[in-house]
């Protein structure tokens, strides 16, 4: 991922900046599946990998960057 995006999430730590991209991953399967309003997408990253509150809603917010990006 670019600068852009490490900027946007470095407050996270080591291993979650390491595995980013398999969260963007998931991300982006969740919403291609429309099998949730990805408004809950941040609790749904905390339970399936375990993650804080803090850092699924950075993730979050992060992968919500990277469509601004597009425009």
């Amino acid at each position: 991922f670019d600068g852009y995006l490490r900027n946007s999430v470095s407050n996270l730590g080591a291993c979650i900046m390491n595995n980013l991209e398999s969260y963007f991953e998931f991300l982006d399967a969740t919403r291609e599946s429309g099998s949730i309003n990805m408004f809950g997408a941040p609790k749904l990253l905390e339970t399936t990998f375990g993650l804080s509150k803090n850092e699924s809603r950075e993730i979050f917010k992060a992968w919500t960057e990277t469509f601004q990006k597009s425009f």
